[in-house]
């Protein structure tokens, strides 16, 4: 039985029964009236308890269902957790991957450089310091870290097919060039990567003469000759690249100290 029916039962029997020698009605209607303040306080308490049992139990229902979404959460983040750490030591790996491809690129790429160097020092003397310029900027940036070895490559390559390029035209330009010791500004004639013919402020012609060291210029004082590069260049600045040339060439190494 609640408790609180008991007690109302407590207190009716108290108050009910009357005390030895009192006979008042004035005074039974007065514990009446109590009891009835007091069955209606108890009343309101029970339902107070009742209200609140009732409040706490939505409350623990509440929570058991959020506790319910908590753990999904926390099973659907430990997966997802798993899956990370997976995608992470599979990048870790093909980083490090890459990093030893990377590595052995480099090595790759310095030697390609120093052998193209080599090429360029005793190729056609055609803007030789720019054309070394380019392959020590390649080398620079590759070894500081501002261009990766697969940039680097990249840039490598595009040196190379411009260097194929070189061989298979011809045009005019203009460079400065040593000759008899003294550099001056000249108009050259190129013919790919076999000859240079340059004409100077002053009207001296000359062309490149292959040594075992590379190229160097050499004026050219027959008439014939002057007048075919002459012609030469007339030709190219007007656009025609075909026809017969006969024009003065050197194809085998000339040893230095001949003239």
């Amino acid at each position: 039985m609640p408790w609180n029916r008991v007690l109302t039962k407590a207190v009716l029997a108290c108050l009910l029964c009357p005390r030895p020698g009192v006979a008042d009605d004035s005074g039974f209607q007065e514990r009446a009236q109590r009891l009835a303040t007091l069955r209606a306080d108890l009343e309101q308490i029970e339902s107070d308890l009742q209200a609140e049992r009732e409040t706490q139990r939505n409350e623990l229902r509440a929570l058991a269902a959020q506790e319910e979404e908590l753990g999904l959460l926390i099973r659907k983040e430990r997966i997802r957790l798993q899956t990370l750490e997976k995608q992470r030591d599979r990048k870790v790996e093909e980083r490090a991957s890459r990093d030893n491809q990377s590595a052995r690129l480099v090595g790759v790429i310095t030697d390609a450089v120093g052998i193209l160097e080599t090429v360029v020092a005793k190729s056609l003397p055609f803007h030789i310091e720019d054309r070394l310029k380019d392959l020590e900027d390649i080398r620079r940036d590759l070894e500081s870290g501002q261009s990766s070895p697969e940039t680097a490559a990249s840039r490598l390559w595009q040196f190379v097919e411009d260097e194929l390029k070189l061989c298979s035209e011809s045009g005019l330009d203009q460079q400065v060039v040593e000759v008899d010791g003294k550099r001056q500004l000249v108009d050259t004639a190129r013919l790919g990567m076999v000859v240079m013919y340059y004409r100077a402020a002053d009207g001296t012609l000359g062309y490149t003469v292959p040594t075992a060291d590379g190229f160097r210029f050499e004026p050219i004082l027959s008439e014939a000759g002057r007048s075919a590069v002459v012609l030469l260049f007339e030709s190219l600045k007007k656009q025609i690249r075909t026809g017969r040339f006969d024009l003065p060439l050197e194809l085998t190494v000339v040893k230095e100290g001949r003239r």
